[in-house]
């Protein structure tokens, strides 16, 4: 089996995670390493038992490197958009830690140099796609179990490490926004439930409590959908009440409920037409056998396990099968978008428009256009 050759940008706290996951990866092999400190990211590829000769100090032309086909970046959010162009124009696929973009023109690059380039793999790393208890509430939304939806809450709620080398997330210039940071995730979730696309959103932020941030890390987002369905996304990066990602589900046949700080047993519970109108609870031992007893649930903020095994097995294999990955730049471009407008929407104090979709949730390409405030 010819194992991937990948580069990777960023050997922090996530981004060692990352390395360590391509260089358990049977399909592939770490191939250059990138970061702003050479004695650190030497120290990461010892901890994981490689050559520190990995280390490379400037990434362009470790990005140029015609014996590295793929680069994954996870460097400060501010990092993102150039090295992604950088090494699309190189003709590499690329894996992006979230967000891929810290501007909206950025995110239109980006965009536009992934449909330029459809034989190479792009990649945002939204976690929550391959989450378990995310894939069964999307089959039950598909199946029409809820009815119409009328209305989605989606939580993100965690108190964000700003601590020692990940201070950086406290400053303008290189996080970009507190949606872009974590909430983007609730983002990424309302639109993977909603079957219709977004039409428009209102939002607020607030500066709030520690005064650390250059940044307003609370957000909180009201969406209307194409179907006439409202979502609502609370959002607070500097959470002193620990992580928080709930999710309800409201349709017009039933219900379904997600507590991410309640006993595992009871933290999913769904009631509609199938169950006889009664409350199911799926996790609890016997209660529904569809959802198997490993079933993954977003319950808390690390990522280590599954997760980032996931991202990068899905990563190897987009680039070994040749397909394009649901998480492309242009695929998830409206969650980008939605964040880009709750902005301008917060800024101006009035609901923006979002740009017309052609089709729903992501997973689809969009055509942006300019917000309009209405």
């Amino acid at each position: 089996m010819t194992r991937i050759p990948i580069a990777l940008s960023g050997p922090g706290w996530i981004g060692e995670q990352l390395l360590r996951a391509i260089h358990q990866h049977p399909g592939a092999v770490v191939a250059g390493v990138h970061g702003p400190d050479r004695s650190a990211a030497q120290a990461a590829l010892r901890r994981l038992g490689l050559d520190e000769s990995l280390f490379r100090p400037d990434f362009a032309q470790m990005a140029a490197d015609p014996a590295i086909a793929a680069v994954v970046l996870a460097g400060p959010n501010a990092s993102h958009a150039p090295q992604a162009l950088a090494a699309l124009s190189a003709g590499k696929h690329v894996l992006s830690e979230k967000p891929n973009a810290v501007t909206p023109a950025e995110h239109d690059a980006l965009v536009a140099a992934a449909l330029a380039a459809p034989g190479l793999v792009t990649m945002t790393d939204y976690i929550f796609h391959f989450d378990g208890m995310m894939e069964r509430l999307r089959a039950l939304v598909d199946a029409g179990a809820f009815g119409r939806l009328l209305q989605i809450q989606c939580n993100y709620r965690s108190p964000v490490n700003v601590s020692g080398s990940r201070a950086w997330k406290l400053r303008r210039d290189q996080v970009g926004d507190a949606i872009g940071m974590a909430i983007t995730h609730a983002l990424f979730c309302l639109l993977r439930i909603a079957p219709a696309a977004p039409v428009a959103v209102f939002a607020t932020s607030h500066p709030g409590a520690s005064g650390r941030w250059e940044v307003p890390p609370v957000w909180n987002l009201l969406v209307r959908f194409a179907d006439g369905c409202c979502g609502v996304v609370l959002g607070d990066i500097e959470s002193a009440n620990g992580y928080d990602a709930g999710i309800q589900v409201h349709g017009s046949q039933g219900s379904f409920h997600f507590d991410s700080l309640a006993e595992r047993a009871a933290s999913v519970r769904y009631r509609c037409p199938a169950s006889g109108g009664a409350w199911v609870r799926p996790l609890a031992p016997g209660e529904d056998p569809a959802w198997p007893a490993d079933t993954t649930t977003p319950t808390s903020g690390d990522v280590i396990g599954r997760a980032v095994q996931a991202c990068v097995g899905h990563f190897v294999d987009c680039i070994t099968q040749g397909r394009p990955s649901p998480l492309g730049f242009a695929a998830i471009r409206q969650v980008q978008d939605l964040g880009f407008a709750a902005q301008e929407s917060a800024r101006c104090g009035r609901e923006v428009a979002l740009p017309p979709a052609a089709g729903s949730g992501p997973g689809t390409v969009m055509q942006r256009m300019s917000f309009q405030s209405v």
